[in-house]
């Protein structure tokens, strides 16, 4: 099965560019920030892009195939480039200001979408923790895709994660599944480092508090409110995923497909 041509890379570094693009020209309008913003968002493109020209280079090397067990749908990066242009990973990572060297900790890494990306912004020095990644990350792990990456770990759950070890969490689009969230703030605070970042990503309603349990969605108030009772405050927010075509009434949004929806994107601070 092939991991990753020079097509694929190619599309993948065009993709980035594109999706950069999209959002400097909004950022920049913003002043001194936005111009840090951008720059951040310029050089996690280029470490990434570093990191898949990698992947590439290791399966050409292995002529070009992925050898696997019978049966095993691997993930690859390429399967999710086309991801890219509505999730704005860098962007969002930073807008978190994740960076080289950082220790991250994905939550719900489930086939490693993000954590494949976050491996190469925090490069060599950095480290990944991949919470609840499923049987796909574990293989791209073992023998796929991030085989070489050297800066990954898998837990099963927060418990397995050292008191004051990450300097930031990201948290895409999985704290509307959570039933108790003070657990939950709990053990992110005690990760957190007291000078790290929660990053948070969560589909919008259409109104300003509330959950639907139905659709999925949150109220950007609610969100704010319960991580305000978990020791969280909010430290900024952006609109780079806001989607003005989303009619809120449907779990996947206009196109079925959950990361094209209305997303507020905010970045929190422990108070204690």
């Amino acid at each position: 099965m092939p991991l990753m041509n020079r097509s694929s890379n190619l599309w993948s570094l065009l993709t980035l560019g594109f999706a950069l693009c999209l959002v400097v020209a909004p950022i920049a309008a913003c002043g001194g920030a936005g111009e840090h913003i951008a720059g951040a968002v310029a050089e996690h493109a280029e470490a990434a892009a570093e990191h898949v020209e990698a992947a590439g280079e290791d399966a050409e090397a292995a002529g070009g195939e992925l050898v696997h067990l019978a049966g095993d749908d691997v993930p690859t990066r390429a399967d999710e480039i086309e991801r890219d242009e509505y999730s704005k990973p860098m962007e969002v990572y930073a807008f978190g200001g994740i960076g080289v060297g950082d220790s991250v900790v994905d939550i719900g890494a489930g086939s490693g979408y993000n954590t494949f990306l976050l491996s190469g912004v925090v490069g060599p020095t950095g480290e990944v923790i991949a919470e609840r990644g499923n049987e796909g990350l574990a293989a791209r792990i073992e023998y796929g895709d991030l085989a070489e990456a050297g800066n990954l770990t898998m837990v099963e759950s927060l418990a397995a994660i050292a008191d004051g070890s990450a300097d930031a969490i990201v948290l895409i689009r999985e704290y509307h599944l959570v039933e108790d969230y003070h657990g939950l703030l709990a053990d992110l605070s005690r990760i957190l480092k007291d000078d790290g970042v929660l990053v948070v990503v969560e589909v919008r309603n259409n109104k300003a508090e509330g959950h639907d349990t139905t659709t999925h969605r949150l109220g950007e108030q609610t969100v704010i409110a319960q991580l305000a009772e978990g020791g969280f405050s909010l430290d900024g927010e952006s609109d780079i995923l806001r989607r003005d075509d989303d009619d809120y009434s449907v779990y996947g949004g206009t196109m079925n497909v959950r990361y094209i929806t209305d997303r507020m994107l905010m970045r929190f601070v422990k108070t204690r």
